[in-house]
């Protein structure tokens, strides 16, 4: 895939979102109602995730990598993407949760994304394309469907976890579950 370069990712979060940088801050204004303002430091971190090549991990494997291993490669995949997101975000006190699942219905492979509440509304955020939309605005054919309980995800949930003692497919304001 192309390198995202930042001035288009701007673009992409502008038109996505109706955001637009006023004063230190970007803010949604889109449909006259009220505005999420993300400050400067906020939307850096989504300028910096989108600048991460996405590089398809091979045929045949899966590994997650920790946001520091994203950060050094400057490539990865989704989840990669998706966890160092989260990662910067939560160096700026942002809580996000790193979803798993399918876009849509109609899809074969599973995909991550960001989901996150700002201005008390839930976003669906894709870290690459800078692309942040109200959930319950998302356009037709984009359902980004959760796959929580598929024993596949929680077993990598678990692995990553075990690995790096990071949490991710949890809601920032949950406290992680004990371990057995």
């Amino acid at each position: 895939m192309p390198r995202c370069l930042p001035y288009a990712a701007c673009i992409a979060l502008i038109v996505a979102t109706g955001c637009v940088p006023q004063d230190g801050a970007v803010s949604t204004t889109r449909d006259a109602e009220p505005g999420v303002f993300l400050g400067q430091d906020v939307f850096a971190c989504f300028t910096k995730a989108a600048k991460i090549d996405y590089v398809a991990d091979p045929s045949g494997t899966d590994t997650w990598q920790t946001p520091a291993e994203t950060a050094a490669r400057g490539t990865g995949d989704c989840e990669d993407i998706c966890i160092y997101l989260q990662h910067l975000l939560a160096e700026q006190g942002v809580a996000v949760d790193v979803v798993f699942g399918l876009k849509d219905a109609l899809a074969t492979n599973g995909h991550a994304w960001i989901e996150g509440e700002f201005g008390g509304r839930l976003y669906v955020i894709e870290p690459r394309g800078m692309a942040m939309v109200e959930r319950r605005k998302l356009p037709a054919g984009l359902m980004y469907i959760p796959a929580e309980d598929i024993d596949v995800v929680a077993e990598k949930i678990h692995k990553y976890h075990t690995r790096t003692g990071v949490y991710v497919n949890r809601r920032g304001d949950r406290q992680p579950q004990q371990e057995p």
